[in-house]
């Protein structure tokens, strides 16, 4: 696409679009940009493109972190690029929409820190194991509370698979159970929730593309597991 169709992609808004299919419409764009510098990097570099460049960027970086930077482009795996979700709330301060990420910015911290251990991990850990589908159980009388256990999930790079009501809403207590026979992907999820309980049960009445399901009980904050 030409510049002014690529404005048209990432800066058109429908009513009917999700908030999430908006947002993945910009991060396409950011993936194949980055790509693509990585592809022009040697042309990028020489002097007169150079200058182009730094005059349509608006950046922090001085002209040798950006020559540094387009350099490092060229070995950029885009088909290997993590994505988060930022979850928050907007808000208007100063005549700018601002958003200020949710638990004050602890939920995107551990974000990060999880990302920063999966990419360590990426060469023993196959493009499957990369991603956990879960189902969320809401075992309380709380409307909401799934949902927003679900966000914290998404934020992690969790696949959320469905969100629904558990068999009953008495659950006093969170459990977390394992549909795979991988008990430790079960205790990964669990941990993010501060969840002490994880079983393995296997059910060939679950979708078997479900690898845990979470049963929200009581002890449940929205965030983690209050004992």
């Amino acid at each position: 696409l030409d510049g002014d169709k690529i404005v048209d992609f990432i800066a058109y808004e429908d009513s009917l679009e999700s908030e999430i299919d908006l947002v993945a419409r910009k991060q396409k764009f950011l993936q194949a940009l980055l790509k693509k510098i990585g592809e022009r990097e040697a042309f990028l570099l020489k002097p007169v493109p150079f200058k182009t460049l730094k005059s349509i960027f608006i950046t922090s970086f001085s002209p040798r972190s950006l020559n540094s930077f387009v350099a490092e482009m060229k070995n950029f795996v885009s088909e290997r690029l993590i994505f988060q979700r930022v979850l928050g709330s907007r808000r208007t301060v100063d005549q700018q929409v601002l958003l200020f990420p949710h638990f004050e910015g602890d939920l995107l911290k551990e974000t990060v820190k999880q990302t920063q251990e999966t990419i360590a991990k990426l060469e023993s850990i196959s493009e499957e194991e990369l991603t956990i589908t879960m189902e969320i159980l809401n075992g309380t009388e709380i409307n909401g509370l799934a949902r927003r256990a679900a966000n914290v999930f998404r934020s992690f790079g969790y696949d959320i698979a469905g969100i629904s009501n558990a068999d009953n809403n008495d659950y006093l207590k969170t459990i977390v159970i394992d549909r795979k026979g991988e008990l430790e992907g079960a205790q990964k999820a669990a941990d993010l929730i501060k969840c002490s309980r994880v079983y393995y049960r296997l059910d060939e009445s679950v979708d078997p593309t479900i690898d845990v399901t979470l049963i929200l009980g009581k002890d449940f904050d929205g965030r983690f597991c209050k004992e």
